[in-house]
């Protein structure tokens, strides 16, 4: 149990982190 919750954590920030990253890579574009 205490592995899938580090694992869906991982998997959290890996997918927050993408979604920060594609924002930038809009507004500059849009910029």
């Amino acid at each position: 149990m205490k592995r899938l919750g580090r694992f869906l954590m991982a998997a959290l920030k890996v997918t927050l982190g993408f979604f920060v990253w594609l924002f930038r890579a809009v507004f500059k574009w849009v910029m």
